[in-house]
């Protein structure tokens, strides 16, 4: 399953996460949240979060253009926070594994 992740700043502490999963038949699920009063970072996790809830038993290649956020998940792996821990508890419940897309 393929995962790509749009984070845009609209405005002071609000951003727009944007979703797309498509699936082994091509088919696409499209899913937009808008985050208050944060961080970009913040809206990056959640929507990552929120989007993978809903799958079991798969690997996901993300894109994402949310470089913070891509390093945490793929180079210096964020140990120690709130959110990485969240998402940590959802790969293990849900049988989940990330890799990174070129």
């Amino acid at each position: 399953m393929e995962m790509y992740q749009k984070i845009e700043r609209i405005g002071p502490a609000q951003f727009e996460a944007e979703i797309k999963l498509v699936d082994g038949d091509k088919t696409e699920k499209i899913t937009t949240r808008t985050y208050e009063r944060c961080n970009s970072i913040f809206a990056a996790y959640k929507s990552l979060i929120k989007a993978l809830r809903g799958l079991h038993d798969c690997t996901v290649t993300l894109y994402t253009n949310h470089h913070q956020l891509s390093v945490e998940l793929f180079k210096e792996r964020a140990k120690n926070t709130t959110l990485a821990n969240m998402l940590d508890d959802i790969l293990a419940a849900h049988n989940i594994k990330i890799e990174k897309g070129e």
